[in-house]
């Protein structure tokens, strides 16, 4: 979903850039994908989930 919204006319709302798409899936997509696939993958604190949470807060931000 991220690439997709680097697709969008600069100008309008929801637009991505490339460096923006990159940086914001490899931070919310890579870590959640490892805790959905991986049997028994959970946070190993309440930092990462911190962490996480405030990534996709920053990202939606961005975007809405």
């Amino acid at each position: 979903m991220l690439h997709q919204l680097r697709a969008l006319p600069p100008a309008t709302r929801g637009y991505l850039d490339h460096s923006g798409a990159v940086a914001f899936s490899a931070s919310i997509a890579h870590s959640r994908n490892k805790y959905a696939h991986t049997a028994g993958s959970f946070p190993s604190s309440i930092q990462e989930v911190d962490k996480l949470v405030s990534e996709v807060h920053a990202c939606m931000s961005v975007i809405l």
